[in-house]
């Protein structure tokens, strides 16, 4: 136990001990890009002459310590075992504070005039280096902790819905060996199990446990040096994220609400405005040649314009290039009874109101286009659940009602995970696991994830 306390340390200061050395050998690294390297010289002439060395290597020195401790500020080495994607965020996040926080100073101090190009190469590069690190030093991690101790034994105790997402957990994570409990009959039994299985870690996943037996199983854990973690059974109603609260002077568990908030809003947001403008600007042409082949095949207009149950159950106007024939929503309460999908919602197989042009529109997801005007004007986000029929959501229960509890996309975690193939219930699981784990580093894995998923057309009809 007290190896694998002194691994622990020693691994968590590797990557402050890293972030030093990366900046100090990025900011010199800068220096000679800037003002030695002749090609960047060229592009960017040095027009007040060449800075002395020493002044910069004195400022690095200072530098190298002050970003880390803005890193750690901003909660870079929070979770440095999130994905990839998330970890990239956060590190662009906490480098983009610490070049904000430098330029402040270095503008406020007179006697030296640092070069501003210096640190946007210094910002780029120690993104890069830094994210990458993070990921080998994590990598080597995994392997060290099975290699020199084994897998990590650890107990689980209690049962429901909050044992099943452990559970999951660790069957895809195989430097784990798990034992579960259902329940604790007595503590002195459990100090016998806890030592000759050597566990390093217990997990109490239900508060039916009482307080003083809690007390107790904390007690036994400190003696014998192992983790011990309880989980609120409040997750049980709700697998949201708990923020500790200490406004009243004491530790409280806050909820937070499952539908995006404050600069988490306004990240999405601009992010969502940005993808529109960039995305008009480059297929502004293909979408007029999209619109040209609907017109020649069927009578009817471009787009296909109807009333959707959008955010906090909000209708709005929902477009999408017409692909089916001008009297579809008139044929649609007869062909209801032949969907292929159980539960409120229709979908059907080689449905007879698609136009040919529609069909390929919806093999390659082309008919969803047009929801970027949705997205400009504010009804919907580039990622989210989708936008609902009126009468799907008039049949929503409690659990699938969450789905409006934030901007329906263009495309999401369903689509990327077997379409329209998926039931009714997977559709409505994903949708709320995205909105209760939301964060942009999965909004871009799942856009990434979206262009493999179109051009493969798989269940897509």
């Amino acid at each position: 136990m007290k190896r694998r306390y002194l691994y622990n340390i020693l691994i968590k200061l590797l990557p402050l001990a890293a972030d030093v050395a990366i900046i100090y050998s990025v900011f010199n690294f800068a220096y000679y890009l800037r003002f030695h390297n002749f090609l960047f010289v060229d592009i960017f002439p040095a027009v007040k002459g060449i800075p002395d060395f020493i002044m910069y290597h004195k400022a690095v020195l200072g530098v190298s310590v002050g970003w880390v401790f803005i890193f750690v500020f901003s909660g870079l080495y929070d979770k440095l075992y999130a994905s990839s994607f998330d970890r990239f965020i956060q590190v662009l996040k906490s480098v983009t504070l610490a070049v904000i926080i430098t330029s402040l100073v270095t503008f406020l101090y007179r006697e030296f005039e640092y070069s501003r190009l210096v640190l946007i190469i210094a910002w780029a590069i120690s993104v890069l280096a830094i994210h990458t690190s993070h990921e080998i030093i994590k990598t080597i991690d995994n392997y060290l902790l099975f290699r020199l101790f084994g897998p990590r034994r650890v107990v689980v105790i209690g049962n429901g819905k909050t044992t099943d997402v452990f559970r999951k957990y660790f069957e895809r994570n195989k430097k784990f060996k798990v034992n579960y409990y259902a329940g604790i009959k007595d503590a002195g039994d459990l100090h016998k199990l806890l030592k000759e299985k050597r566990i390093s870690e217990i997990i109490i996943t239900s508060l039916k446990v009482k307080h003083d037996e809690l007390s107790e199983i904390s007690n036994i854990c400190d003696e014998l040096g192992i983790d011990f973690r309880v989980v609120p059974d409040i997750l049980e109603l709700r697998m949201g994220e708990l923020i500790v609260d200490d406004s009243f002077g004491i530790p409280l568990l806050r909820i937070k609400p499952v539908s995006l908030y404050g600069s988490n809003r306004i990240i999405k947001r601009v992010t969502d405005l940005i993808f529109s403008l960039l995305f008009l600007g480059v297929f502004m042409l293909p979408l007029i040649f999209i619109s040209i082949a609907i017109l020649l095949e069927s009578r009817g207009g471009i787009f296909y314009i109807r009333k959707r149950v959008g955010y906090k159950g909000r209708m709005f106007s929902f477009f999408k290039f017409r692909s089916m024939v001008k009297e579809a929503d008139n044929m649609l309460e007869k062909l209801k009874v032949l969907s292929d999908r159980k539960g409120p919602v229709f979908k059907m197989k080689g449905d007879p109101r698609v136009t040919v042009i529609g069909r390929i529109l919806r093999k390659l997801s082309l008919d969803e286009l047009p929801q970027i005007i949705n997205v400009l004007r504010g009804e919907m986000s580039i990622v989210g659940p989708r936008p609902q029929v009126i009468w799907e959501a008039e049949n929503y229960d409690e659990f699938a009602r969450k789905r409006l509890n934030v901007l329906p996309g263009i495309t999401g975690l369903w689509q990327v995970s077997g379409r329209a193939a998926l039931s009714y219930e997977d559709m409505i699981r994903l949708d709320i696991f995205y909105i209760e784990h939301w964060s942009l580093g999965l909004d871009l894995k799942i856009l990434l994830k979206t262009i493999p998923t179109v051009l493969s057309g798989e269940g897509a009809y």
